[in-house]
């Protein structure tokens, strides 16, 4: 009787044990209009969609101030994913006068992940100061575990070398 309840407790390990599962997607690159004066321009740079809603163990965004039409520079802008701000670029740093593209990325903390409960996450530009917003591709990563999982073979051919060898020591000892 032991045995089966051994069986049955390794066949419930290898059927239900996570597996991690990636998330990639990329917005391409964005340029926005000439503003010189305040009220500044909010600008939707994209949505990515299909994005995991449960179980996620790890996001990240990154991207570029500066793209292939206008490498150097962005106007100053507040980059943000469903109101988190993932990236800033302000006035007279760097990313605003010059010598880019510039990389920039943030790692989600776990507290965040439920920006990503519906499955989209909307890509937001403000800008904050003059001349155009220019941002280069956009990539999303996002890693999480699936709970339904098909093992591989090789588990397979462990978990079956694991009970031959208890059949084997079961029937030594009842020949004993």
């Amino acid at each position: 009787m032991r045995l089966r309840h051994l069986v049955g407790a390794a066949l419930a390990f290898v059927l239900t044990t996570p597996a991690a599962a990636q998330y990639s997607s990329t917005l391409p690159q964005f340029n926005g209009t000439f503003a010189s004066s305040a009220p500044w321009p909010s600008f939707s740079v994209g949505q990515f969609g299909g994005t995991p809603t449960s179980n996620i163990t790890f996001a990240q965004i990154s991207g570029t101030f500066g793209n292939s039409d206008f490498a150097t520079s962005t106007g100053a802008v507040d980059v943000k994913l469903d109101g988190i701000l993932v990236a800033q670029c302000v006035v007279n740093a760097p990313c605003w006068n010059g010598g880019g593209p510039y990389n920039w990325s943030y790692t989600f903390a776990p507290s965040e992940y439920s920006i990503f409960a519906d499955g989209f996450a909307n890509l937001t530009a403000d800008q904050t100061a003059g001349f155009v917003v220019r941002l280069g591709p956009t990539q999303l990563t996002i890693r999480y575990d699936q709970q339904t999982v098909v093992p591989e073979p090789s588990t397979y051919a462990l978990l079956a070398t694991g009970l031959v060898g208890i059949v084997a020591v079961a029937r030594k000892r009842q020949q004993a």
